[in-house]
């Protein structure tokens, strides 16, 4: 309603009602209405044209009239505990009418231009509010200006009646304490019921001739009433008339309504009140305003105004009420020292005698007959004075009355918000020791000031208006309404508040919760969530879907409750107990939902979180994977690898010219999958949560052209799975399905159920693949191919054959250098024959021998010499006939006749790995295989597997050849061997020289010989293959020391050999083929002595020229033994050659390191440099070892260039010691070799002895060994 139009109805004269009890019962038995309840639908006047002459010497003209009728016995303010408790019930029976299933959406809505305000709770409660604080002692607006007495006309003697009637009247409290003005005009009303005596109509008019010449014509009127048939009121519908009318009853009356109101006919309100009646009560009333009110209101107004201005103004007035203003008259509702409350004695001094009281009426009285600058200037005078007298409540109340009045006049807008704030500021001053004593009028203020704003487009301020009144009523309700309102007005603002709008929308709804006002709290939630949907404010979003949901389950919503509390879920944000309260009150508020509907709910659950958008498809058609890792390399990669195999398919393949003739719109929008195998859909769920989720039923969705459902039945088989999720985890599941019968299907989602409770359900947003086509492609437009694996529609084909492919005994990781055996399986899962199978692998350190009979035998034993027919090395590269290697460097492998499949049959083959280098050894491998019965132009089928072992560091080899003292046709070969495990020994078994032209030796004492070391040299049998017998313990070196003759060994195996790995076995040699297969330039190495040219310059093959094997203690490592070699190969690619003159004796020492601490230590022997270069130092040198003279074909150049001599005396054996545990006090024997070369006096003092002390913070400390002396003497013959 218009701001001014609330005005003029809400501020009209009031007319007391006096009715006897007689003639209330006529009103009330038939018609269930008081006098008053029957009068106030008629006290409407639209249609005057009154001229009124108040003060001025201009009259002007009352177009419109309210008359407002209360009982006398009902003029009093209710108190404040009973005006809030009927308050309250009006809001609670307002807001059960509010719709809970929507609000409205404040985004939305301003973005259309359509934003609705429409509060119609509010401004029911705003007027029965403003009621109940009507007839208050410190303003008069409210106060009677005529008396209505009201008689029945079967009274014997009416004159006499009615003077009893004012005087036994219970008058107003407020009237009987002189505050309000008691000598008011009085009019004289008979009530003539006609249903009582339908033919006494003509003595009432009698009794109506005998009042007036008494009382006057014009103050006497006679109704008749109760004329109408009681069934006839339907007919006339005006029982809405009656109720729209009827306000409601306060616990304790007063406000202008009875405590109780007379019971309701059956057949409504005014059912016995015909056209006829309620006629006659219009033109009675408004003769009586025209005649005789508005005349008594302007003599009234005179009067007073020439009382006011006789008293009051003038500056002669002005003057002597400042100076000499009496102290009766300057007594306020607080004293001026503001301590203490008003009682009734300070409202006395204003009352209706008083100056103050009188320019009071005269201003109320002014308002309300429409003369807005009489009222103004009477109200600026009256404030004046209320301000002197600190009297604070009257002047609140003036102030309000003065806006009011300038607002009419069209005074300035800063005039009237100033007023407003004053009257605000006023009413919270009342009294100091009760702040909210008069905080409903404050209230009032702030509503009338939003009003003001609202009219002249001021939201900002009608916000800040509302706000301040919020922040006094923090104790009821109408906090709750206030910020609502607030709110509202920042939707308004230019531009709009939406943040500001909803932060207000929720402080209002957290106040309405507290007073359990629900739908109110439901309807101020979901317009804050309609702005903060959508931008990830979770703890916002938390704490208003759990209201609402709280809210809705309270009201018995459960489907709105369940709704809510699944908002909420996940919230990673909250405490973990805290999640599990939300999580559990969700699941129960979805079981008793489920109990209430009679089934359980299916619900879009958030818990797990699932990656609709990434879901890929995992079936088998003609290319199928072994195993999940196959599946995450791209299709390119395979296609690459399966290139071989490919190759010869061309001719199947069809381009897109013609694949509309030759492919049907099948096979374009579905992938193919085959009857019996099972087909699938990879999807990423995860726990987002502080708690475990359990999954169980977890299951696909789907769609079968058929138009089946359910789990099981004649086309299809839906697998099931229970998982668990723990807290932060994210797991990939597959959803599988297994169709039996041939059709379309598609995955359109899954299921599951949460903790046991919660059914959800989510369904996949997948499209069919998108196909190039480029005549339909706009300009600039890149070409889109959908993958196979998007597409989770399915064309089944009838059943064919399926090779399945299980690698067992592959260990997670391997050693450097280590040779392992993995027995491969190949059956067939399918219900037809396969035949021709072949396998590529993409790593050359993956071998597949020719025949698996070797599976009968251990591992070792197959690489073995003793394994061989024939004893004599081979100096050609074996050949297998079942692999080929391709240009790409993968390797081909070609089953015969063995590889024909029956139907569940199975194929087992060995496959070695050779681990080279440390890090991960990744290889891929395709099977290729062709069913004996094609299926729907199905001829072959590939499989794919891939397989990645972690590699170890173990061996480091750097071997290295000088010249023998000794003899010139020999070469003296030191191995340098470091460990890098930390915790298995690692026995060395034997070196084997892989090149034709060399043969080795190992170094024998010569003790027993007594002739020359050329000859014993000479016949020494050599061999490719000779014995190192050293145990390498963990993290120690080692250096081992052997004889190189520049030619074909004697013999291929050393004594002792049988079961020693043989270079050219048929794993070996394969993976030593590799290692030479891209041959390289060949360098020439130049003998001592020969001519450039001559054959004793001759050039050797590039690749290992020695292999070391090794074997290490690996429980477990062999199947099914336990203890098995582990060959390792080490390869340089330098040439040298030498001769050697005899052989010497290693000598040995012994150290012994001994704990000296109280605790335990773990010592370190080592001897010479990490690389094993260092030697002892010689002191002297026995020169008659040496040759006076060279040979003429040795020269400085030649010995420069080709080989570094030897230093006549080196470490051998194991350089490194490690003692893992040496007590206080114990000593410990440490054995070390050196070799020696040449005779001489040597100085050993390149070795040191370090130590760790785990007890003591893992201390640590060494120290260098004492200087030794070494004394070799000539061998003499």
């Amino acid at each position: 309603m218009d701001f001014r139009n609330w005005i003029l109805e809400t501020f009209t004269p009031v007319v007391m009602v006096v009715a006897s009890a007689e003639a209330e019962a006529m009103v009330a038995e038939q018609n269930g209405l008081t006098v008053v309840d029957m009068l106030r639908p008629y006290g409407y006047f639209h249609h005057l044209s009154v001229p009124v002459r108040t003060v001025g010497e201009q009259s002007y003209r009352i177009k419109e009239l309210k008359l407002r009728f209360f009982s006398c016995q009902n003029m009093y303010a209710p108190r404040d505990e009973d005006a809030n408790a009927y308050l309250d019930r009006i809001l609670s029976e307002a807001g059960a009418r509010v719709s809970t299933d929507s609000a409205p959406d404040a985004p939305s809505d301003i973005s259309k231009g359509q934003l609705s305000l429409q509060t119609p709770w509010f401004d029911t409660y705003k007027r029965e509010f403003l009621r109940t604080l009507a007839f208050s002692d410190h303003e008069t607006f409210d106060y009677p200006v005529a008396c209505l007495l009201v008689m029945h006309a079967h009274a014997a003697d009416p004159l006499q009646a009615y003077g009893e009637l004012f005087k036994s009247a219970p008058l107003p409290p407020l009237m009987r304490q002189g505050i309000m003005e008691p000598h008011i005009l009085k009019h004289y009303l008979l009530l003539h019921d006609d249903a009582a005596a339908p033919g006494g109509f003509a003595r009432s008019e009698e009794k109506l001739r005998q009042i007036q010449g008494s009382l006057g014509s014009t103050n006497c009127h006679l109704l008749t009433i109760n004329s109408g048939k009681a069934d006839s009121n339907s007919s006339i519908g005006y029982e809405g008339l009656w109720r729209a009318h009827i306000k409601g009853v306060l616990p304790g009356g007063g406000a202008g309504e009875p405590q109780a109101r007379p019971p309701v006919p059956s057949q409504g309100y005014g059912s016995s009140l015909s056209t006829s009646d309620m006629e006659g009560v219009a033109r009675f009333l408004e003769e009586f305003a025209v005649r005789a009110l508005l005349p008594h209101l302007e003599v009234r107004v005179r009067n007073l105004n020439h009382q006011v201005t006789v008293s009051r103004r003038g500056l002669r007035n002005q003057l002597k009420t400042f100076l000499f203003r009496s102290k009766s008259n300057a007594a306020a509702e607080t004293p001026r020292g503001g301590a203490t409350p008003s009682g009734a004695g300070a409202s006395n001094q204003y009352g209706a005698a008083t100056t103050e009281g009188q320019m009071r009426q005269l201003a109320d009285l002014a308002f309300v007959m429409q003369d807005y600058e009489t009222a103004q200037s009477t109200l600026k005078l009256l404030a004046g004075d209320y301000k002197t007298d600190k009297a604070y409540k009257h002047l609140a109340g003036v102030q309000e009355m003065w806006a009011l009045s300038c607002f009419m006049t069209g005074a300035p807008m800063t005039d009237v918000t100033t007023l407003f704030r004053e009257a605000f500021f006023r009413y919270n001053s009342v009294n100091p020791l009760q702040p909210k004593a008069c905080v409903r009028f404050a209230t009032r203020s702030m509503m009338l000031l939003a009003d003001y704003c609202r009219q002249h487009g001021l939201h900002a301020e009608a916000h800040s208006a509302l706000t301040r009144a919020q922040a006094q009523e923090s104790d009821s309700v109408r906090a709750g309404l206030l910020g609502e309102q607030a709110a509202l007005a920042l939707l308004q603002t230019s531009p709009p508040s939406l943040r500001k709008f909803a932060f207000t929308m929720v402080l209002a709804g957290l106040k309405y919760l507290s007073f359990h006002q629900r739908p109110l709290t439901i309807r101020c939630y979901l317009q804050a969530l309609s702005v903060y949907r959508g931008h990830s404010w979770r703890f916002i979003e938390e704490h208003i879907h759990d209201t609402l949901g709280r809210s809705y389950r309270e009201l018995g919503d459960l489907h709105s409750a369940v709704h809510h509390f699944m908002c909420i879920l996940p919230c990673p944000q909250a405490t973990t107990a805290l999640q599990g309260r939300y999580l559990q009150q969700f699941l129960d508020a979805v079981h008793q939902a489920g109990a209430v509907q009679g089934q359980p709910l299916v619900l879009e659950l958030p818990l797990p979180l699932v990656d609709l958008a990434h879901a890929h498809a995992v079936f088998d058609d003609q290319f199928s994977h072994a195993n999940a890792a196959a599946l995450s390399f791209p299709e390119t990669h395979w296609r690459q690898l399966e290139g071989p195999f490919l190759a010869g398919s061309e001719s199947n393949l069809v381009s897109w010219l013609d694949a509309a003739n030759k492919t049907s719109s099948v096979v374009q929008q579905h992938n193919t999958a085959v009857a019996g195998e099972v087909v699938g859909v990879d999807v990423q769920v995860s726990n987002p949560m502080a708690l475990s989720l359990s999954l169980t039923q977890l299951r696909a969705v789907y769609e079968h052209e058929s138009g089946v459902t359910g789990p099981v039945n004649e086309y299809l088989k839906v697998l099931e799975q229970d998982i668990v999720i723990k807290p932060g985890d994210s797991d990939i599941v597959r959803l599988t399905i297994m169709p039996l019968k041939p059709g379309l299907l598609r995955i359109t989602g899954l299921e599951w159920v949460l903790n046991g409770q919660a059914q959800g359900r989510r369904l996949f947003a997948a499209k069919a693949p998108q196909h190039r086509r480029t005549g339909s492609r706009m300009p600039g437009q890149a070409k889109v191919d959908r993958a196979a694996n998007q597409v989770l529609s399915f064309n089944v084909i009838p059943a064919a054959s399926k090779l399945e492919v299980e690698l067992h005994q592959r260990p997670g990781t391997l050693l450097e250098g280590e040779l392992h055996r993995c027995r491969m399986v190949m059956r067939n899962s399918g219900d037809s024959l396969l035949h021709n199978v072949r396998m590529i692998v993409s790593h050359p350190d993956v071998f597949c021998p020719l025949t698996n009979e070797e599976l009968q035998q251990e591992p070792a034993s197959t690489l073995s010499a003793s394994a061989r027919s024939s004893g004599e090395v081979s100096t050609s590269e074996p050949v297998e006939e079942s692999s080929v290697k391709l240009k790409g460097g993968q390797t081909l492998f070609v089953w015969g006749s063995q590889s024909t499949l029956q139907p569940q049959g199975s194929l087992e083959w060995p496959l070695w790995l050779h681990a080279r280098s440390p890090g991960l050894l990744t290889f891929h491998c395709v099977w290729y295989y062709e069913p004996v019965t094609p299926v729907d132009g199905m001829r072959f089928r590939l499989l794919r597997m891939t397989q990645t072992v972690e590699v170890l560091p173990s061996l480091a080899l750097t071997p290295t050849v000088t010249m023998c003292p000794h003899s010139l046709h020999l070469d003296l070969l030191q191995l340098t061997i470091s460990s890098s495990q930390d915790s298995l020994p690692i026995s060395l078994d034997h070196l084997t020289c892989t090149s034709g032209q060399w043969s080795l030796s190992e170094m024998q004492p010569s003790a027993e010989s007594t002739s020359g070391r050329q000859e014993a040299t000479a016949e020494a049998a050599t061999s490719s293959s000779v014995s190192c017998d050293t145990v390498l313990q963990p993290s120690s070196r080692a250096s081992l020391f052997f004889y190189l003759h520049p030619c074909i060994p004697q013999t291929s195996q050393t004594h002792g050999s049988t079961g020693r790995l043989h270079a050219h076995s048929a794993p070996v040699g394969y993976f030593h083929a590799q290692d030479t297969a891209a041959p390289q330039a060949a360098q020439p190495l130049r003998r001592p002595g020969a001519a450039s040219g001559s054959p004793a310059s001759v050039r050797f093959p590039q690749g290992p020229d020695f292999i070391l094997a090794w074997h290490s203690e690996v429980p477990g490592a062999w199947q099914p033994t336990a203890k098995q070699e582990m060959p390792d190969t080490a390869s340089t690619s330098g040439r040298a050659t030498g001769h050697r003159s005899g052989t010497t004796t290693p000598p040995s020492g012994r150290r012994t390191p001994r704990g000296v601490n109280d605790g335990r230590t773990t010592p370190r022997v080592s001897a010479g440099s990490p690389s094993g270069t260092s030697t002892p130092r010689r002191t002297t040198l026995d020169s008659s070892s040496l040759p006076a003279v060279l040979p003429p074909i040795l020269d400085a150049s030649t010995l420069q260039t080709d080989l570094a001599p030897t230093p006549a005396v080196r470490w051998s054996g194991q350089t490194t010691h490690n003692i893992p545990d040496v007590a206080a006090n114990q000593c410990v024997d440490v054995r070390m070799y050196v070799v020696c070369f040449a005779p001489g006096t040597f100085s050993l003092s390149d070795y040191a002895v370090s130590w760790t002390y785990p007890g003591l913070g893992n201390l640590t400390g060494g120290a260098n060994g004492p200087e030794v002396s070494l004394a070799i003497s000539k061998h003499t013959m």
